[in-house]
């Protein structure tokens, strides 16, 4: 049995292969049997141990379910859940083979099954994606959860296993097609995976707690996945998105580069085939966090409850411990700065929370996901990576030319009108009224889901746009006597994504120059600030300097 430099069990990973533990499982009918078939001691039988590897013929109908093209119907139900039966068995065989066997995982028979399940845990990705998402997919509510539970389980499985095999060239470039629309690609079975959360953001940006002038709203994306949704998305099914999301970025820590259309044989080729995973990291992290400001914006009303609640409770218990310690004139001032709120925002706050059974705090996820971007972004900077933040990406730079399908001139040339660009009448003052809400739905001049993909620092400066619009929002909620200075406030829970969106500023100017950043979307007046910050740091230093030479 191999073992790693440490000393380690290089067996120890198999132990958490995924098996689909309670589901698909078999239904017994060892009772239904007629009773001179029927042993007792069967109901106290152990499962054997297998003896020998699991067959790989096992995983053939999932992976050849798997070679449908996008715009191809799936087989029945029932052959989708037996192909998954087979996945099941097969992973639970092997990874009970190797484990009472003390089996080599470099034997060249347990290779050969690593690298196809490795396929296969891939074509699961795809699959449930698929029959999950797309309308025309008919099941019940018990039967979704168990796809969404082994999808899971898939992807947990896929990355387990792709740093520990020599994958080929096909295994990579489904990681690379990811980012791009199915219908683009020849390496698309991960493309749904990434598609259904691009489409829950834009249905809930086109459904925002308050209406939006249409000519923010962004094109409707051209995908075969679910091309329309219902007018209420339960949050639970968010969660699940944002769960499946945090288990393909975990998978993404695993994945240290991805192989290119040419072998990279030059220094500057193989660092560019380290960066391409660290790009599909970002990008998707800014697409869980885009989707987490989303669900923020449609819960603005509880955002807004919960943040004057906070103030009446904060103020209360200043107001009952300056009560207990002060002296009785002391007190009685404390009693006239008690807050009080009148009926209007009683009722107000009511109407805002009754009849919501989400007891997710979206502004704080989105909060957090928001700073572990910024984090991410001064991160790559810092190592000399900034490429990944601001290259601008097309199917065919990783893909190759033979990776991508051509699309029609005609269907091209319409794709290339943004129905936005047509929209006349509408006025400034509607576009006003909607000020005090994110401008989410903001048309960049990038395609979002076109060929050219839109570089993750595009992406950071729309999100912390995004974010400062919902902060003032709920400032401006709040009681003007009790809400505090704007700036603070706008800097987040404890001062946090201010912190980040600084010593990221400060990282960004030392990499690009003042007409790079605003041309890739930063305002003026941020700009403006972190050029402040940058003079007064060099300041401090250039005085602290001065102190020592004296």
């Amino acid at each position: 049995m191999s073992t790693s430099n440490d000393g380690s069990d290089t067996n120890d990973w198999v132990k958490s292969l995924p098996t689909f533990e309670g589901l698909y499982s078999k239904q017994s009918t060892t009772l239904l049997r007629p009773f001179s078939r029927f042993s007792i001691s069967s109901l106290f039988r152990s499962s054997p141990t297998p003896s020998k590897l699991p067959a790989t013929t096992l995983l053939d109908p999932l992976i050849l379910i798997a070679s449908s093209l996008p715009s191809e119907p799936f087989p029945a139900q029932n052959q989708i859940t037996k192909s998954l039966e087979g996945l099941k068995d097969f992973a639970t065989q092997l990874k009970e083979t190797i484990h009472s066997q003390n089996l080599d995982i470099e034997d060249g028979t347990v290779v050969e099954r690593i690298e196809k399940l490795l396929q296969a845990y891939l074509a699961g990705i795809y699959v449930l994606s698929r029959i999950l998402w797309d309308n025309t997919s008919d099941c019940d509510a018990q039967t979704k959860e168990d796809y969404k539970a082994a999808l899971k389980q898939c992807i947990q499985g896929f990355f387990l296993l792709f740093p520990k095999v020599q994958t080929g060239d096909d295994i990579h470039k489904h990681i690379l097609g990811s980012l791009f629309p199915s219908t683009e690609t020849r390496y698309y079975q991960l493309s749904p995976l990434l598609q259904y959360p691009r489409q829950l953001i834009s249905s809930l940006q086109s459904q925002p707690a308050r209406p939006i002038a249409h000519s923010k709203l962004k094109d409707a994306v051209q995908s075969p996945i679910r091309s329309s949704f219902p007018d209420h998305i339960p949050e639970s099914e968010v969660l699940i998105v944002i769960s499946l999301l945090d288990d393909f970025l975990q998978g993404m820590q695993g994945v240290e580069c991805l192989r290119g259309p040419v072998v990279a044989k030059t220094k500057k080729e193989k660092e560019e085939d380290k960066r391409r995973p660290l790009r599909v990291e970002m990008e998707v992290r800014a697409m869980k966090c885009d989707l987490l400001m989303s669900m923020t914006t449609k819960r603005i009303g509880e955002v807004k409850s919960r943040a004057m609640r906070k103030i009446r409770s904060d103020v209360e218990e200043d107001w009952e411990e300056a009560e207990h310690d002060e002296c009785d004139d002391e007190g009685q001032q404390v009693k006239d700065i008690k807050p009080t709120f009148s009926s209007e925002d009683h009722s107000e706050n009511r109407h805002e929370t009754t009849g919501s059974s989400d007891d997710s705090r979206w502004e704080d996820l989105s909060e957090e996901c928001l700073v572990e971007c910024l984090d991410l972004a001064k991160k790559l900077i810092d190592g000399a990576q900034a490429e990944v933040l601001s290259n601008h990406v097309e199917a065919v730079d990783w893909l190759g030319q033979d990776g991508i399908i051509q699309p029609d001139k005609q269907e091209a040339s319409r794709k290339s009108k943004s129905p936005s660009r047509d929209v006349t009448g509408e006025s400034d003052s509607e576009d006003e009224d909607e000020s005090d809400l994110e401008t989410e739905s903001e048309i960049s001049e990038e395609s979002a889901f076109g060929s050219t993909h839109p570089c993750p620092l595009r992406t950071i400066f729309r999100l912390h746009d995004r974010y400062e619009e919902q902060r003032l929002a709920v400032w401006l909620h709040l009681p003007s006597a009790k809400r505090g200075k704007m700036g603070w406030f706008m800097r987040g829970l404890e001062g946090r994504v201010g912190s980040s969106w600084d010593s990221f500023g400060l990282a960004a100017m030392v990499e690009y120059d003042s007409e790079t950043l605003m041309s890739y979307g930063l305002g003026p007046d941020k700009l403006d600030k972190w050029v402040e910050l940058a003079s007064m740091r060099n300041a401090k230093k250039i005085k602290g300097k001065g102190r020592k030479t004296v």
